[in-house]
Order: structure tokens, then sequence, then C-alpha cells
């Protein structure tokens, strides 16, 4: 069972060295990496190889409980890139700037409290 209920889909993996967009598949795989590989980028763009193990560890560094995560899926293109980029040069959280309208705001996570009003 994967941690947390993830799902994984299958994706093309670009070709980094192609000037014109070409998948890993159609190249002959000439990347920075042998073959496909899963990674994790943290808010301030460390890289890690995708485990169960580094998530565990990022998130108890991190104290956060599995339970207050969402899962959320991103399709990230060349205008997210291009604002992942931008933000990576002012910022040191480059993922929360640039994916901000993929993220809720705190209090959407929260309980909805209701007061009577005649106690105030």
């Amino acid at each position: 069972m994967e941690p947390w209920g993830a799902v994984y889909a299958p994706l093309s993996y670009l070709e980094p060295q192609s000037s014109t967009g070409d998948t890993y598949d159609s190249c002959s795989g000439r990347g920075f990496s042998k073959s496909p590989s899963l990674y994790m980028v943290t808010d301030d763009e460390i890289v890690t190889p995708n485990s169960p193990i580094s998530a565990i560890s990022l998130l108890t560094e991190s104290r956060i409980s599995p339970s207050d995560l969402e899962e959320i899926d991103i399709s990230i293109g060349q205008k997210e890139a291009l604002n992942i980029l931008n933000a990576s040069l002012i910022s040191s959280s480059a993922l929360t700037i640039a994916l901000s309208q993929y993220i809720k705001p705190i209090g959407e996570f929260l309980p909805r409290l209701y007061y009577n009003r005649s106690t105030f």
C-alpha cells in the first residue's frame, strides 16, 4: 500500500537537452539521468530521489502530520516552469510563489467555527 493513499500517473519524460521538446523515449535518452526517475522537490528547491523514506524524513523535519497533507495534481507546462524559474531568482519559496494559484489559503484547511453572536 502506498503511503497516505498516494496515486501515481504515467508521465511523459522530456529530454532536457532537446530544443524541440522531444520525449525521453523518442530521442534515445541523452539527458542527465540514465532512465526516467521520480524526484521530490522542496519549496527551497532541494531535489531528492522520490522515496517513502525521503518523504517521511521531510515531514518529520518540518513537523508536518501526514493528516495535514492534501494531494493535488498539477500539470507543469512551459508557463508554470517559467513562473518557477522567475520565483527562484527572487525568493527561497519558489514553488509556493509560482504555484500559488493551486494552493488553498490556510484558513480553508481549518474547520469552520460558528459562534452564537449573543455571547459577545
